[in-house]
């Protein structure tokens, strides 16, 4: 009886798990509302906190807010979602056109191969090369009705979008009045010492996910705005097309650090070869040299004053946060991927001690864990000290071993026995 009511228990279990999962597939949407609802929330609640503080009510803060968000979603469905719509739709006709360009582009590339082959006979073969081109321009032609199709239905989305943006807000302005509250509840679940302790912990995070998002929205904003701006004098000067679409993508692409420059570059290149009405290669070469200047000038001056505090991660950590997020999430996974990681190393540097305790603030007072180093530079000098300390630590060991070793022999000489009355006593028999 006993080992069929643990079966029924297990059966009951993966039954209930399977059910559960089923049911969040079938409202992911939803749920991806209302997350994306708690986020904005979350993020713009101390802008609310500080207007209460200047006397406004909670409820008279959130209309404000409110107002503010439906009215840019209410100008941006006026004078951007017409455009880009236009833009995307004339980049989905032409897209034939352009790939057929590109083909004939790289028409003379067997004279090229030839030549390289008979430049280095040793590590080209003209014939490997042509048959690369052959396969990749097959592939590129094949792809032609699925990017078609994609554009379609990017465009059909995009209208949905919009009912999807305005439930959305409408979930944020909900989350907004009932975010003390449930803070209050949700700290009633812990100890007074607890409730402390994820107090700081939501203040450092919030203060570090607020300016790192709201920044970011700042400077990809601007981003947009200046790449347009720039690319409206290219349009002018050399008749190129769809200046709104890149710099929209510009925008977006900042998102994602290092891979989205390098796309959004390679777009712009192949666009405004395509479109340009005169000098292909030179409104090219500007429009290359646009972005990657608008890119370097935001990451060297403006990005770091714009959203003040760094994350605190290394660039490798970055990146391997984002692909990490990019294979489990996809593309919101790869822009979400820095603050979230940067968000898990605060969490870990309170609540996980390595490496040595701190020093005291006061004599006599008990030593602090030390934070742990997700840093890679500061954990790779830290790591550097422990190996030198320990070298000479060593390097210490062995010379006082060498100094014994050298004074040993003397005072390992055999001290010579000489014959006294004593000795009779260590032989009784012995007479003298």
């Amino acid at each position: 009886m006993r080992w069929s009511q643990i079966f029924l228990a297990v059966a009951l279990g993966v039954l209930a798990a399977l059910l559960a999962w089923m049911l969040l597939v079938r409202l992911f949407p939803v749920i991806l509302i209302a997350v994306a609802g708690f986020a904005i929330a979350y993020l713009l609640d101390p802008l609310l906190v500080h207007l209460q503080r200047r006397g406004w009510s909670r409820g008279l803060a959130v209309a404000a807010i409110a107002f503010l968000l439906l009215g840019l979603l209410a100008l941006a469905g006026i004078l951007l979602v017409p455009a880009l719509v236009s833009q995307i739709t004339s980049l989905a006709s032409n897209l034939p056109r352009y790939t057929e360009a590109l083909i004939e582009l790289a028409g003379p590339s067997a004279e090229l191969f030839a030549d390289l082959e008979q430049r280095f006979p040793d590590f080209i073969s003209s014939e490997y090369l042509e048959q690369q081109f052959e396969t990749a321009r097959d592939w590129l032609t094949s792809k032609i009705p699925s990017v078609l199709s994609f554009l379609s239905t990017t465009l059909l989305r995009s209208f949905r979008a919009a009912g999807v943006a305005f439930l959305t807000v409408l979930v944020a302005l909900w989350f907004m009045l009932a975010m003390q509250p449930f803070r209050q509840r949700f700290e009633a679940l812990f100890s007074p010492d607890e409730a402390v302790e994820l107090r700081a912990l939501d203040r450092e995070i919030s203060l570090m996910l607020g300016q790192y998002l709201r920044g970011m929205t700042i400077v990809c904003f601007l981003i947009a705005l200046a790449t347009l701006l720039l690319l409206t004098i290219t349009h002018h000067l050399f008749g190129t097309q769809y200046s709104l679409l890149i710099a929209v993508f510009s925008g977006l692409a900042y998102l994602v650090p290092y891979l989205g420059m390098l796309t959004t570059v390679v777009l712009a290149a192949l666009l405004s070869y395509l479109t340009a009405a005169h000098d292909p290669w030179l409104a090219m070469g500007l429009n290359v040299a646009i972005l990657l200047t608008v890119n370097q000038l935001f990451d060297s001056y403006l990005t770091p004053r714009i959203i003040g505090r760094k994350v605190g991660l290394h660039p490798l950590a970055i990146v391997l946060a984002m692909l990490s997020g990019g294979t489990l999430f996809g593309l919101w996974g790869m822009v979400l991927a820095t603050p979230v990681a940067a968000a898990i190393k605060i969490m870990l540097t309170r609540w996980v001690p390595v490496i040595s305790p701190a020093a005291p603030e006061e004599e006599g007072a008990p030593c602090r864990p030390a934070p742990l180093a997700l840093d890679l530079g500061t954990f790779a000098a830290q790591t550097w000290k422990a190996l030198r300390d320990a070298g000479r630590e060593i390097k210490a060991a062995g010379q006082r071993l060498g100094d014994r070793n050298h004074h040993t022999p003397e005072a390992a000489q055999p001290v010579p026995t000489t014959h006294t009355e004593d000795s009779t006593d260590d032989h009784p028999g012995t007479t003298h």
